[in-house]
């Protein structure tokens, strides 16, 4: 995972289309570990909420959210990571996804 010029939100989404089950601690390391930056847990917690959020974020919807022992895990839905796959399959490197109504933002890589 490789920062360039991608906004947090879209590092976490990079860190989800790994296709593993997050804890919240799990995705702040790949992120701080990857914008070389550390990024305080609250922060990032904050971050989660939002984008956890379906009112919010049209995303959200494709976002699985538990709660454990150890706290959240956070994954994708299989349907979305299927498509990201087809999208890779086929040379298609980016995908415009939904965040608030009416914007679009880019992922350049998904994992």
């Amino acid at each position: 995972m490789t920062k360039g010029n991608k906004t947090r939100s879209q590092l976490i989404l990079d860190a989800l289309f790994t296709g593993k089950t997050l804890l919240l601690s799990d995705i702040n390391r790949m992120i701080s570990e990857a914008s070389r930056k550390e990024i305080r847990l609250q922060d990032f917690s904050s971050l989660m909420a939002k984008l956890t959020n379906s009112r919010q974020y049209k995303f959200a919807h494709f976002i699985n959210r538990n709660k454990t022992p150890q706290g959240y895990e956070y994954s994708l839905v299989p349907e979305i990571l299927n498509l990201a796959s087809v999208h890779l399959a086929k040379g298609l490197m980016t995908a415009n996804l939904f965040f608030k109504a009416g914007a679009t933002k880019t992922i350049s890589q998904f994992a």
